[in-house]
């Protein structure tokens, strides 16, 4: 009905025929955002990442291990994909305060009880 399913789908990703898609799009809209597999499980964010224009990597607080990230980060570099940033999700500052020290449970205290100017 829609042709064969690839050995590799994660090839469909770098074809030739994707590239004319990322194209289109770079054509029509300022951002376009493709959320991924995580980088370490399967190649498809590898493979997108050196195609885009940058790459966001996500991480969860206290889930994610340091390894881990390191890893991702690393296989994106082999392909020269242009890393923007890291963004740690999950944050529960009561949690995490061994990690944030005084700042997590200080600082961000007193923002969540400022009032808007």
């Amino acid at each position: 009905m829609y042709g064969t399913l690839p050995l590799n789908p994660s090839e469909l990703l770098g074809a030739t025929r994707m590239q004319a898609v990322l194209a289109s799009l770079r054509e029509k809209y300022d951002m376009v955002i493709f959320d991924t597999p995580p980088t370490n499980l399967v190649t498809d964010a590898a493979v997108l990442g050196s195609a885009v224009d940058g790459v966001v990597v996500v991480a969860r607080a206290a889930i994610t291990r340091s390894e881990a990230l390191a890893y991702a980060m690393d296989l994106l570099r082999q392909v020269r994909a242009p890393v923007l940033g890291v963004v740690l999700n999950d944050v529960d500052f009561k949690r995490d305060v061994r990690y944030y020290g005084a700042y997590g449970s200080g600082y961000y205290y007193y923002a969540a009880e400022a009032k808007p100017v």
